[in-house]
Formats: C-alpha cells, structure tokens, sequence
C-alpha cells in the first residue's frame, strides 16, 4: 500500500490534515483548475487576516465563472453519486454531500481500518478515469488535495450538515436545498 495513504493521526502537504478514528469529517474538494493570480493573491491576503477564509473561499469557488462545472452534468454528477453511496457503509458512514458545480462538500466517518486520506484518493480516482471517458477529457479531474475539518462536537455537526445541505441555497442556484440534484442528507444518521 502507498505509505500516502495509510492512517496517520496527523500529516501535512499544503493543509494540515487531523485524522482520529471513529471522527467525522467534513471534506471539501475540488476540480483541477487553476485559480487566476489576482485572486490566489487576494485569497492570501485575506487568509492572513480573516478567521473564516473558507467560508469566503467557497462563496468564491461557487461564483467563479472561469472554472470548469463538469460536476452540473447529469451524467457526471449521477456517476459521482453513486461511487459516493458505493462504498457507504463499507469503507464510511455518509451523512450528507452536496455536489456543487465545480466542488463538493462531503459529511462521512470512517469506518475503522479506512483512512480519509485512503476513501478520497479512492473516490478520485475512480471517478476521475470515469469522468474522463464522459466527457473526454484527458488532464486532470481533481484538485490533489481536500480541505477537511475534523468535527468536534454536535453542534459542530448540525452546523456542518446545514452548510453543507444549503450550499446551493447559498449560491443562488434553488430557493430550498431538496430541489438541488446534488444533495444527499442521511436523516437516520441524525437520529
């Protein structure tokens, strides 16, 4: 096995990484693109200055109009869905995901013996070279690495899974989260 994807408590590539096990996680990832400078700078800038960088982060991502929206594909979105709900309840518990045009939110536990880092390179992968063939492409599909946030406490979890149901709802795209083709929400998970 890649020595990158075996359990590690804590690890670091350009994000630090927090794994426990038995944790929730919320996972964001992205398709490949490069973001234009003038706004690599300023999200650095901010970044320096601002606690909540990633809640602008994600409002920008989800206006950006230059980036690629494979994922606003039926096609590419129902193959993405299913290699998500593949492996629930084998490899994780899945809790909530919202796929939106050119990123996706993801609420999962893994099960034990599975790494986060081990279920995203998984999911990348595969639907990468499936995705490919959809819309023939042959550069990358993926953003190498996720931005995760280890989920701390209950309160920590309804406010990640309202964000991440109404993510759409935020961006303009539906007026209620259950009319947006790419949400998922597990409600026997929050019983």
């Amino acid at each position: 096995m890649d020595s990158k994807l075996k359990f590690k408590e804590y690890y670091r590539r350009n994000l630090p990484h927090y794994q426990q096990h038995e944790s929730i996680f919320f996972v964001t990832t992205r398709l490949f693109f490069q973001l234009p400078e003038k706004l690599r700078k300023q999200l650095y800038e901010h970044r320096k200055a601002k606690q909540d960088f990633f809640l602008d982060f994600d409002k920008i991502l989800a206006n950006l109009s230059d980036s690629p929206k494979w994922l606003a594909i039926e096609k590419v979105r129902e193959t993405v869905k299913e290699a998500l709900h593949y492996n629930e309840n084998k490899r994780y518990l899945l809790y909530a995901y919202c796929l939106m045009p050119n990123h996706i939110h993801i609420l999962l536990q893994p099960i034990s013996g599975n790494s986060l880092s081990k279920i995203m390179h998984s999911l990348k992968s595969y639907t990468a070279h499936q995705l490919k063939q959809i819309i023939s492409y042959d550069k990358y599909f993926w953003q190498s690495e996720n931005y995760d946030h280890l989920i701390r406490n209950n309160d920590d979890l309804i406010n990640s899974t309202n964000y991440i149901i109404n993510n759409p709802v935020k961006a303009g795209l539906v007026e209620s989260w259950q009319d947006w083709k790419g949400t998922y929400y597990n409600s026997v998970m929050f019983e």
